[in-house]
């Protein structure tokens, strides 16, 4: 994706969707650990949880040319913050950036892999976000989420607005939207999964599966949508990876993340603020023809390469 310099990019299985877009010439993307069967992946967890010696033997293969990379990217799937250091151990003296592609506030995010704790366990790490509000709370840099360029398909429409996602912490607002929206008569499709360490009360759960579902099933679902619904956690102000969805995918975009009206992006023929249950507003919304050329123009700079080049630049970035 980039000519400049070889760069390693960190996740948890280095092999879904995200990952092998990422992947190019100068761009390695692997698994963090090791992959193995469950019963190997309780014992690597008890290893970690109780800090016993011998973590780096769960690293995969990334770890044999660590020197040949002039950067990592670490995105946030770690067991433990000693992997830091450890790479600095082994003499690597490129640059090693953390990337929070969630909220710090996260209900999923352990205290290791907060920021205070981080630069406790390694000084000479760059801290990166993709949300404004915590680039500045948490002095760490900004550097938006990114997507890849789809080819326009003519794909007949099935539904009015579609959300595939997990609980994360939303799901009272999630079903709130889910039956204004049936109530309006519109054809919604909604695949909630339910977040691993959240409990879903006992009249929810027929509303949550625990199945996810194929990421070319999920860009499949906003092909044939007329609208994305975005829900985002409290206190969150940067673009998901729905917002960009939207935006590559050329399609309407519903929101209650009302930092996106001062963006480039915000467009309101395109994308509607969910403030109140108006139903009329939301209806006329929908009625409104889409602007196309207004996606066309910001969809260069949130594309994967330029996500990239804003690492490379070194410049801290202010919120567009």
């Amino acid at each position: 994706m980039t000519n400049e310099k070889k760069i390693l990019i960190l996740d948890a299985t280095g092999k879904d969707w995200t990952d092998r877009h990422l992947q190019g010439p100068s761009v390695d993307v692997f698994a963090v650990y090791h992959p193995m069967p469950l019963p190997l992946r309780v014992l690597r967890r008890i290893i970690f949880n109780s800090n016993l010696p011998g973590k780096s033997l769960w690293y995969s293969n990334w770890k044999k040319q660590l020197k040949s990379y002039d950067m990592i990217i670490i995105f946030s799937a770690i067991l433990g913050n000693e992997i830091f250091s450890w790479i600095r151990k082994q003499g690597y003296q490129g640059r090693l950036i953390f990337y929070y592609r969630d909220c710090v506030h996260a209900s999923y995010l352990k205290d290791f892999a907060k920021p205070e704790a981080i630069r406790s366990a390694e000084e000479n790490i760059e801290l990166w976000t993709f949300d404004p509000k915590d680039a500045k709370v948490y002095s760490m840099m900004y550097n938006p989420q990114f997507y890849f360029r789809q080819p326009e398909l003519k794909i007949p429409i099935q539904y009015d607005i579609v959300f595939v996602g997990s609980t994360n912490g939303r799901l009272v607002q999630l079903l709130k939207w889910k039956h204004l929206f049936q109530k309006m008569g519109l054809k919604v499709y909604f695949h909630i999964k339910k977040h691993r360490f959240e409990k879903i009360p006992e009249e929810y759960k027929d509303e949550v599966t625990d199945q996810a579902l194929p990421y070319e099933q999920i860009l499949s679902l906003n092909r044939q949508s007329k609208a994305i619904l975005e829900i985002n956690q409290a206190g969150q102000t940067g673009l998901t990876v729905r917002a960009l969805e939207a935006i590559f995918l050329k399609k309407k975009l519903l929101t209650t993340n009302e930092s996106i009206q001062d963006t480039p992006l915000y467009n309101p023929n395109n994308i509607f603020i969910l403030k109140s249950e108006k139903e009329n507003a939301i209806r006329n919304f929908m009625k409104k023809t889409l602007d196309k050329t207004a996606f066309d123009e910001e969809i260069e700079y949130y594309d994967a390469k330029n996500w990239l080049k804003r690492f490379l630049s070194s410049k801290i970035l202010r919120e567009r």
